[in-house]
């Protein structure tokens, strides 16, 4: 792993990260689906309730990168299946990494993941290996946690509605709630702190320039 990072080294701010490929195997209610956006800077799915727009852009993703699903441990694994796979692949300063997470339901349940990183000739080198190895790796190389990951990047359809359906007062409250990583309320409230006393500063050396100037 440390050999990697010397090779592609995640520097924060050097580049977007792009989704460029999702394929889910029995996942949800996918039985076997293959996404790819490819370059594309807006992609819209559209269909009716339950046909699995939020599983595939917004589940499949948080549970390959970080084991982050909200539910039981079999939930992923789709009705009347055993095993279930999810593939997700990205571009990340200037490396392409592929991030795959299985679930199986036979015995006691065993739940595995791989993070791999492709190498110049299409070869596909291992990063990090275990349930959970793969989410601290993802987390040291996109330099955010699950939380993080959820608000900023993958925004699940119940609170892109919640903020549809909220009056304007409540809109802004419920924005930052689900875009702006919570770790920065302290240096907002720093910042918004420094900006009164510059204003309180600034007003004092006003009056002080205009008594001299009556003086």
């Amino acid at each position: 792993m440390s050999i990697l990072r010397r090779l592609w080294p995640p520097t924060p701010g050097a580049g977007p990260m792009n989704i460029t490929r999702y394929h889910l195997q029995n996942f949800g209610s996918h039985r076997d689906t293959v996404y790819e956006p490819g370059d594309a800077r807006l992609c819209i799915l559209t269909g009716e309730n339950g046909t699995g727009k939020s599983t595939l852009v917004s589940e499949a993703l948080g549970y390959a990168l970080y084991r982050d699903f909200r539910g039981s441990v079999n939930g992923p694994v789709r009705n009347g299946q055993t095993d279930c796979a999810v593939t997700i692949e990205l571009a990340f300063n200037g490396a392409r990494y592929r991030a795959i997470r299985r679930r199986t339901t036979k015995g006691a349940g065993k739940s595995s993941a791989d993070l791999q990183v492709q190498m110049l000739d299409g070869s596909w080198m291992p990063v990090a290996s275990g349930d959970k190895e793969v989410p601290v790796e993802v987390r040291a190389l996109l330099h955010m946690d699950a939380a993080t990951f959820r608000t900023s990047v993958s925004l699940a359809q119940n609170d892109l509605k919640r903020f549809v359906d909220a009056t304007a007062g409540d809109r802004k409250e419920i924005l930052a709630a689900i875009v702006v990583d919570p770790r920065f309320a302290p240096a907002a409230e720093l910042a918004s702190k420094r900006a009164r006393d510059l204003d309180a500063l600034s007003a004092a050396y006003r009056a002080q320039i205009a008594r001299l100037e009556t003086g």
